[in-house]
C-alpha cells in the first residue's frame, strides 16, 4: 500500500467503525497529535487552532459529514451570544434569546426525535448532538444573564463546543469553566502522567469490567430464556454496574485526556451507587447534566419557590425532561417520571427519612432501598419497549427459584466476581484514584510507559470480543 493510499484510508470515515478512546485507531491519532500541541505550548493562539482542528478532525472521523450540525450550532449561538452582549434593549435580548433556543433545540429535536415520528425512515443523528446542543444553549443563557462573557472569536466558542475529550458523551460544560482553560498553557508534565493515569483506569473500567458484564445484561435484556427470577435479577444488576462503568469509565478517560492536553475537566460521577436516597444519587451521577438540567429547566420553572404542589410539578416536569433528552421512547419518558415521582415521595418525606439515616442501621437500609430503586428503574431505561420492561420484571417476581438459581449460580464465579468489582467501583469516589494518579505522575518515566504498555496489553488479552461502543454514544 502506497503512502497516499494509507493516508485516504486513515482519513476515511467509516460509520460502522467510529473513532472511539478504546480504539487503536485513537491511539494512533493522539499519538501523532500530541507533538504539535505540545510544541505549541508557548503559541495560544496557533495552539487553540491546532487542538480546534484536531477535535473537529475527530468529530469527523465519528460522525462524517453531519460535522455541519455542530459547525452550524457553532456559527449560529456565537453570532447571536454577540448579539445579546450588545444589545442595550431587554425585549431584543430576549428575541435573540429564544432565537438561539429555537435553532438549537429546533436541531437537535430534528435529528434525534424526527426519526421517531417517521418510523419507516432510518435516521442518523449527530454524535453528541445531545451534549454539545446543551452546552450551547448554556452558554447563550449565561451571557443573556450576565454571568458569562462572550466568547473572545468564533474559533475560540468552536473550540469550546468540539473540544474532543468531552465532545461525544460530556461532561456537559460551561463556557465560564472550560474557556478560561482552553487559553492557558498546560502546566506540568507530572499533571499530563496523572491524566494518562486516569486514561487508563477508565480504559480497564469500560473495556474489562462493563463490556464483559455486558454479554450477561445482554441476553437477559434479549429475553433470558430459561433463567429464573433470580437470574434475570442478577442481569438487572450486571446491567447496572455496567452502565456505570462504561459511562463513568468514559468521563474517567475525558478527564485524563483533558489533564493530558492542559485542560481540566470536572468530575461527572462520585460514587452514586453509595446513595441512601434517590436525590443523593442525582447529586452524584452524571453531575454536569443533573445540574444543567437544575439550573437551565428546574430553576426557570419556578424551583421550590411556589409551594409544594409547584415543586414537585417542576421536578416531575424536569425529570420527564430529563428522560426524553436519552431519546425519543416511551421507555426513557416513563424512566424519567418515575424518577421524578419517587423524589417527589421522597421530598414530601424528607423529615422521616431524615430520621431514618440518623443512625448506621437505618443508613444501611435507605442505602439498600435505593441501590434497587436505580437498578430496577434501568429496566425501562435499557429494556426495547415498556412491554419488554414488564414482562422481564413481572418474570423476576413470579419466577423467583432460589434452588434452582444458586446451583446456577456457582457456575458463574467469574461473572459473579466482574459483577462485585462493577459495583464495588460503582460505589467508590475518584478520591482514591487521584491519589494514584498524582503518585503515578511522579514516578519515572520509564516506569509510566512500562506501567501504561502492560494496562494495553492486559485489556487486549482480557477481552474476548472488540471494545463496544460506549452506551452514552447514543445520546
Amino acid at each position: 500500500m502506497s503512502l497516499h493510499q494509507l493516508l485516504r484510508e486513515l482519513l476515511r470515515f467509516d460509520p460502522k467503525a467510529p473513532l472511539l478512546f478504546t480504539g487503536g485507531q485513537f491511539l494512533f491519532w493522539l499519538t501523532l497529535f500530541m507533538p504539535g500541541l505540545a510544541l505549541l505550548r508557548r503559541l495560544p493562539h496557533a495552539r487553540l487552532l491546532y487542538l480546534t482542528a484536531f477535535s473537529c478532525f475527530f468529530y469527523y472521523k465519528c460522525s462524517g459529514l453531519l460535522l455541519g450540525a455542530l459547525l452550524f450550532t457553532a456559527t449560529a449561538d456565537y453570532l447571536i451570544a454577540g448579539r445579546i452582549a450588545q444589545s442595550g434593549s431587554a425585549r431584543a435580548r430576549r428575541r435573540w434569546l429564544w432565537l438561539s433556543i429555537a435553532l438549537s433545540g429546533g436541531l437537535l429535536a430534528y435529528f434525534k426525535y424526527a426519526g421517531w415520528l417517521l418510523a419507516s425512515v432510518d435516521w442518523v443523528a449527530p454524535a453528541g448532538i445531545s451534549f454539545y446542543t446543551f452546552e450551547s444553549i448554556s452558554y447563550v443563557v449565561d451571557v443573556y444573564r450576565g454571568e458569562s462573557k462572550p466568547a473572545k472569536s468564533w474559533l475560540e466558542y468552536l473550540a469550546y463546543l468540539a473540544y474532543f475529550p468531552h465532545l461525544m458523551a460530556g461532561p456537559i460544560m460551561r463556557a465560564s469553566q472550560l474557556l478560561p482553560s482552553l487559553r492557558r498553557a498546560p502546566t506540568g508534565s507530572d499533571r499530563a502522567s496523572a491524566g494518562l493515569f486516569l486514561l487508563l483506569s477508565g480504559l480497564f473500567k469500560k473495556a474489562i469490567v462493563a463490556d464483559y458484564l455486558a454479554r450477561y445484561a445482554d441476553s437477559v435484556f434479549a429475553g433470558g430464556a430459561g433463567l429464573s427470577g433470580l437470574e434475570l435479577l442478577l442481569g438487572v444488576y450486571a446491567y447496572a454496574a455496567q452502565i456505570y462503568c462504561d459511562f463513568a469509565g468514559y468521563s474517567e478517560m475525558a478527564l485524563g485526556l483533558g489533564r493530558i492536553t492542559g485542560v481540566e475537566l470536572p468530575v461527572n460521577f462520585n460514587a452514586p451507587y453509595a446513595a441512601t436516597s434517590l436525590s443523593d444519587f442525582w447529586r452524584r451521577w452524571h453531575i454536569t447534566l443533573s445540574t444543567w438540567l437544575r439550573d437551565y429547566v428546574y430553576v426557570p420553572l419556578g424551583g421550590n419557590r411556589r409551594g409544594r404542589a409547584r415543586t414537585a410539578l417542576n421536578l416531575l416536569l424536569t425529570m420527564a425532561f430529563g428522560g426524553l433528552w436519552h431519546g425519543a421512547s416511551l421507555t426513557f419518558l416513563v424512566w424519567g417520571v418515575l424518577h421524578g415521582l419517587l423524589l417527589c415521595a421522597e421530598k414530601s418525606l424528607a423529615a422521616p427519612l431524615g430520621r431514618l439515616r440518623a443512625t448506621r442501621a437505618g443508613r444501611a437500609c435507605a442505602w439498600l432501598v435505593t441501590f434497587h430503586l436505580v437498578a430496577l428503574l434501568w429496566v425501562p431505561f435499557r429494556a426495547g419497549s415498556l412491554t419488554e420492561a414488564a414482562s422481564l420484571l413481572n418474570r423476576i417476581a413470579c419466577d423467583f427459584q432460589l434452588s434452582h438459581a444458586l446451583s446456577a449460580l456457582q457456575a458463574r464465579s467469574t461473572l459473579l466476581a466482574a459483577l462485585a468489582l462493577g459495583l464495588l467501583l460503582g460505589a467508590t469516589s475518584l478520591e482514591p484514584f487521584e491519589r494514584w494518579a498524582q503518585r503515578f505522575g511522579r514516578a519515572p518515566l520509564l516506569l509510566q510507559a512500562g506501567a501504561a504498555l502492560a494496562t494495553i496489553q492486559l485489556t487486549l488479552e482480557l477481552r474476548s470480543v472488540d471494545v463496544a461502543p460506549f452506551i452514552y454514544f447514543q445520546f
